[in-house]
């Protein structure tokens, strides 16, 4: 009962709750990001590509489509045959460690833990953190005030 009281009174806020079915760490979005850190971080240890250009990636590329085409609709858009080729291809690639990246461990272990200390997978002495959220912050409030609006 109070579940279903929430939800609804959630949607007339007009947000767009969720339902977890299991209980499981990590909430739905958290669990996803963190499978895409887990691959961001593989890619820039292995040195498949830089920190800069992985984060631009996946800014310009699949980032752009989520707010309006999820992966499984990409899925069925594509068709499941060719996304089961794919993954047949790509998966046995991609980092399936159950562990930290060791690149993270060794930035962690070094003293480099981001924004906080100047010094993370970039030179935050650089870069400026605070302008950094605040153009996240501008940018999601306009996202969801055209969302509301549309």
């Amino acid at each position: 009962m109070f579940f279903e009281c929430t939800y609804r009174f959630l949607q007339r806020c007009g947000k767009r709750p969720v339902i977890g079915r299991k209980d499981v760490p990590g909430q739905i979005c958290n669990r996803i990001l963190q499978a895409v850190i887990r691959e961001c971080i593989y890619m820039v240890q292995e040195g498949i590509a830089s920190a800069e250009d992985v984060e631009t990636a996946l800014k310009a590329g699949a980032g752009l489509r989520f707010p309006v085409y999820g992966p499984l609709e990409h899925l069925d858009a594509v068709g499941l045959d060719l996304g089961l080729a794919v993954q047949s291809s790509v998966l046995p690639s991609l980092c399936n460690s159950a562990e930290p990246g060791q690149l993270l461990k060794d930035l962690v272990a070094a003293g480099h833990l981001g924004a906080r200390t100047g010094q993370g997978f970039y030179d935050w002495n650089a870069r400026d953190v605070a302008e950094l959220r605040r153009t996240r912050d501008l940018w999601l409030v306009q996202r969801m005030k055209e969302q509301r609006n549309g």
